[in-house]
């Protein structure tokens, strides 16, 4: 029975893992094209179909808060996952269970890419 439930758990873990990498892709995009653009601080305002916005409210703008929260939650999500991962290779005989904990190490892993 323990072992139908580890199958199970583990195909769940792997099935999430690629679901973050496939929605990681993006982000990581996005960093590369950031990273390669030199842009100058005039011209890095926000811009769509309706205008670009003005220096005001670009200032009255913020995400940082939010950002540092994600930021902080995320990181602790995956401090928690190595270590129960760590854990689990140490304590536990199985493998299927040791292969399930750090599926999900990697699963935080990408959340943390992506939200970065």
């Amino acid at each position: 029975m323990m072992i139908g439930v580890l199958k199970d758990s583990t195909a769940a873990g792997g099935a999430a893992l690629i679901v973050v990498v496939l929605l990681t892709i993006p982000a990581i995009i996005d960093h590369v094209a950031r990273f390669r653009q030199k842009k100058d601080k005039k011209t890095s305002l926000y811009e769509d179909a309706d205008g670009v916005a003005t220096e005001e409210s670009m200032a009255k703008y913020s995400t940082v808060v939010p950002k540092i929260l994600l930021a902080i939650l995320a990181t602790l999500g995956l401090l928690t996952a190595i270590a129960l991962a760590v854990l689990a290779t140490v304590h536990n005989d199985e493998l299927l269970a040791k292969v399930e904990n750090w599926l999900n190490v990697a699963t935080w892993v990408g959340f943390h890419i992506k939200c970065s």
